[in-house]
């Protein structure tokens, strides 16, 4: 019983001092918002003494639109997309590349050929 006990005073202790750490960590970040650096601002060499230290986390803060914004832009009013009849593809697969195993593991069954009705 005693081992038993030892253990969960250990578990305590561990869960205890992980929670003293997330409230240290918690405190030391506080700071003003107009304190914060812009992005790719050098920083000055480091300085133990500093008055106030800024700890932001970057991911935070929405960077500003760049030059490249209007490339990534997908308009789809201009944007075109070239689509692919399937029996075309099953014609290049056979005739032109002549990929029958590829054929053979997709299992295709070719519809059957549609004829003229008799009047």
């Amino acid at each position: 019983m005693d081992r038993n006990q030892s253990s969960m005073a250990a578990t305590r202790r561990r869960l205890a001092s992980l929670i003293f750490l997330c409230c240290i960590s918690l405190l030391a970040c506080k700071m003003p918002n107009d304190k914060v650096l812009p992005r790719n601002q050098s920083l000055p060499l480091f300085n133990p003494h500093v008055a106030d230290f800024i700890c932001e986390i970057e991911a935070s803060k929405v960077p500003p639109i760049d030059a490249q914004a209007e490339d990534w832009y997908f308009d789809t009013a201009i944007t075109r997309a070239i689509h692919l009849d399937i029996r075309y593809m099953l014609w290049v697969m056979k005739k032109v590349d002549h990929a029958d195993n590829l054929l053979k593991e997709m299992t295709i069954k070719y519809p059957k050929p549609v004829t003229a009705a008799k009047k």
